[in-house]
């Protein structure tokens, strides 16, 4: 029987990060949708709460970063597949954002990159040019 690892789970959004060859996740549209006149009261203050939320429960990665002979590339975060109420809040984050009129989407991947730095929820990985991830949109 094939070894199984643990899988990651990332939220995107269509915005492409080119220092990270990747998309970027959802906290920035989050805070932006956030303090957006356009946003609906109600969904302003959910996405409040939840940011709050992610704010006192998840560590900021103390590398996101890899300096190379070319430059710098910066790593992308994923979730654990056992941070569940993080990944259960995120999916709220990213409808949330569906409801303000911002595309989300999941991806899920067993092989997420060469890892930067890790801890019981996230870690940070560099993005592979030939990544292949599970879409879920």
């Amino acid at each position: 029987m094939p070894w199984v690892g643990s899988m990651y789970i990332r939220f995107i959004s269509p915005h492409w990060a080119a220092e990270a060859r990747t998309y970027s996740g959802f906290f920035g549209p989050a805070y932006a949708c956030r303090w957006s006149r356009k946003t609906p009261d109600w969904i302003a203050d959910e996405l409040s709460r939840e940011l709050s939320w992610f704010s006192d429960r998840l560590n900021v990665p103390e590398r996101l970063y890899k300096a190379t002979g070319r430059g710098t590339r910066n790593g992308v975060c994923w979730f654990r597949d056992t941070a569940a109420e993080h990944i259960s809040r995120a999916r709220y984050v990213c409808w949330l954002l569906g409801e303000a009129g911002v595309r989300m989407a999941e991806l899920r991947s067993r092989r997420p990159g060469t890892v930067l730095w890790r801890d019981d929820h996230q870690i940070v990985a560099l993005a592979e040019r030939d990544a292949r991830h599970q879409v879920r949109a």
